[in-house]
């Protein structure tokens, strides 16, 4: 089952746009199991970063979606991975929103598979433009070489958007995971980078259900504790809005 942690409530100046993408990455996977958040928090030593949106499934691994709410007539030129622009963007007038977003899903992977143990774990970037079509943008940049894999306003349905997400060059490479290895990337993502997997041995190995034996609720209850390491997720990483 999807599950979507929103790490505080939308509204703030240039979220229309994240909140739009949000809500069609939503979309995309309900009924699915995946794990997505809206800016999850990314800190290390150094720095603290907040990635936009962070989907975390069995096929891709990771991915980082870098929301650029800005219309066309903004952006004044494409060269690679940089955008100059026309006016200021909260001060810039210059981005380079694909680096951003490819150095986070770097990051995330990195201790994903330190914390995880994995080997490998695919990681992907890519940047939304919630304001621009396809159309316009290839109307006015597409005699221009870009590096920058781009989710578009038109590819805001599940299928367009699905099929988005995997064409960008992965930043890291890795196979589809498997029931053991979602389950450890989802705790590799939870609270701090990590929910400590807990163990619990039962006295008795295979614990009747209707049983109401200490032993057998504690036994039953280990194999539910993932359900409520995402409870607490949710609770750790959601601010109410409001005093």
């Amino acid at each position: 089952m999807a599950e979507f942690v929103v790490t505080e409530a939308f509204g703030g100046p240039g979220e229309e746009g994240e909140a739009r993408v949000f809500e069609a990455v939503k979309a995309a996977y309900a009924g699915e199991e995946v794990l997505g958040f809206w800016r999850y928090p990314l800190i290390t030593r150094e720095t603290v970063r907040e990635p936009d949106i962070l989907i975390a499934d069995h096929e891709l691994g990771l991915t980082v979606i870098e929301v650029k709410s800005l219309p066309l007539d903004v952006i004044a030129g494409v060269v690679g991975y940089r955008w100059d622009l026309a006016r200021p963007y909260y001060g810039k007038l210059h981005l380079n929103p694909y680096e951003q977003a490819r150095k986070q899903a770097q990051l995330l992977g990195e201790i994903a598979v330190r914390k995880t143990g994995l080997s490998q774990l695919a990681t992907r970037a890519i940047v939304a433009l919630p304001l621009i079509t396809w159309e316009a943008w290839d109307g006015r940049f597409g005699h221009l070489l870009s590096d920058v894999p781009l989710l578009f306003a038109d590819q805001m349905t599940p299928a367009r958007l699905r099929a988005a997400l995997v064409q960008p060059p992965p930043v890291r490479y890795g196979e589809s995971l498997d029931d053991a290895a979602w389950l450890a990337l989802r705790s590799a993502l939870g609270t701090s980078g990590n929910v400590p997997k807990r163990q619990v041995v039962p006295v008795v190995p295979q614990a009747p259900v209707t049983s109401s034996r200490r032993a057998d609720l504690i036994a039953r209850t280990a194999r539910h504790l993932h359900a409520f390491d995402l409870q607490q997720e949710l609770i750790a990483k959601t601010i109410p809005p409001g005093p």
